[in-house]
């Protein structure tokens, strides 16, 4: 219930009202115009308590080198709609909400250069206290 109702009243009440608004899927509808409702949890797939999850594990590492194979080889290439930055993640989920890519929304694990520059300029500035040890230790 935690995980469906938020805010700090979570009773039956508030789940209730939360289930009545929630949309309903007709699955006649789905299959009379030819749709598919899918996904899947990529945590509990790579993070199950599952005594045999080392197995699946190591199904999902042997398909991914062979994607990258294919990927190199250039068997297949994967169509790249735009590349983010990782402080840019909420502008690129929009895109994916609003069905504006056409091909894969990449997330490059880094910032954008004028932020990394910053971020390494105030590492490299000494602090008011550190000024100030280091000139009286002179």
């Amino acid at each position: 219930m935690s995980n469906l109702v938020t805010g700090d009243r979570k009773n039956f009440l508030n789940l209730a009202k939360h289930w009545f608004h929630i949309e309903r899927i007709n699955p006649l509808k789905l299959h009379d115009e030819n749709l598919l409702l899918g996904g899947f949890s990529l945590k509990s797939l790579l993070f199950s308590r599952d005594p045999n999850q080392t197995e699946t594990n190591k199904l999902i590492i042997d398909v991914w080198n062979e994607l990258i194979k294919l990927i190199d080889s250039q068997k297949i290439d994967p169509i790249v709609d735009s590349q983010w930055y990782l402080d840019e993640t909420k502008e690129a989920m929009m895109r994916l909400q609003e069905r504006k890519n056409i091909g894969k929304v990449v997330l490059i694990p880094k910032l954008k250069e004028k932020d990394a520059e910053e971020a390494v300029e105030n590492t490299e500035k000494p602090t008011t206290d550190e000024t100030s040890t280091n000139s009286t230790s002179k």
